[in-house]
């Protein structure tokens, strides 16, 4: 209980903090009930190449409030990375990075697999969409000797792949849990930077002060959460991958999703697979 005390309670902050120093609480909160609804999911899933599609279908249509576990974990992923790209951007532009360079690197970490878990989570709904661009993403490390049969468990993208990726998707779901306590660790550690980038003689303690802007936050995420469940605000994902793998038939345009998108713009500007490879990884690694 002093534990909990000292680093909820009478946690001290800057008295100047913004809305935008509350995401990373938002993105917490997004996470774990992104693990709930995936695990509430995984009951009901077969990741079989030849019943996985089916098993969505089934959810989303014949299981009671299944259309809630599907699209609720699918709009939270969306969720996921808008908070993602507006914490980075937020710790970017107030050059937090230079207080605490641990902290900068854990949240990098956090990030890359948060995009490796996404993908995973996208190829098992094994749609057209999810079977190509697991292609697309397979064959970009096909210069690294075996690497691909090692991902595959063969030559391609088969029924061991996607009994692969879906233990991978829950397995580091929980990976990313632990780096997470890693990363307010050392925010704990030190103290959230302030507006001006200066440590400020006015602080304030978490509770009630920054639990407020917490709630107040929670409730806006959750209202824009229903809003697009219920409503469909914007079309997040792609159309193409409510129809059923046809390995034979590609797609027009292989699109991911948003955002997986500038890294695949990157991949198809440059013929070559190596050197696409390399401003890929340089594209997320300039972060760092």
């Amino acid at each position: 209980m002093s534990l909990i005390k000292s680093h909820i309670f009478i946690y001290s902050c800057p008295s100047n903090l913004k809305y935008l120093w509350n995401i990373g609480f938002l993105l917490c909160l997004i996470l774990v009930l992104q693990v709930v609804l995936g695990v509430l999911l995984a009951i009901f899933y077969t990741s079989d190449i030849q019943y996985s599609f089916y098993t969505v279908i089934y959810i989303s249509r014949d299981l009671y409030l299944g259309w809630y576990l599907r699209y609720g974990h699918s709009i939270g992923s969306c969720l996921v990375f808008v908070a993602s790209f507006i914490h980075i951007l937020r710790g970017l532009i107030s050059i937090s990075y230079m207080y605490n360079i641990n902290l900068h690197t854990s949240g990098y970490l956090i990030f890359i697999l948060l995009l490796l878990i996404a993908f995973l989570g996208y190829v098992l709904a094994w749609g057209q969409m999810s079977f190509w661009g697991a292609i697309v993403i397979t064959n970009v490390f096909i210069f690294i000797p075996c690497l691909v049969e090692l991902i595959c468990g063969g030559f391609y993208v088969s029924n061991p792949t996607l009994y692969r990726f879906f233990i991978l998707h829950f397995i580091l779901s929980y990976v990313l849990f632990g780096i997470i306590l890693l990363h307010c660790y050392y925010l704990h550690s030190h103290m959230s930077s302030s507006v001006v980038n200066l440590l400020i003689n006015s602080i304030i303690v978490f509770y009630p002060y920054m639990v407020n802007k917490d709630i107040f936050l929670y409730h806006a995420m959750a209202l824009g959460n229903l809003s697009q469940l219920f409503m469909h605000v914007f079309g997040c994902s792609q159309t193409d991958n409510n129809i059923e793998v046809k390995t034979l038939v590609t797609p027009r345009h292989i699109q991911p999703e948003w955002y997986f998108l500038i890294m695949f713009c990157i991949l198809k500007v440059y013929p070559h697979k190596l050197i696409g490879f390399i401003m890929t990884g340089l594209s997320i690694t300039i972060i760092l």
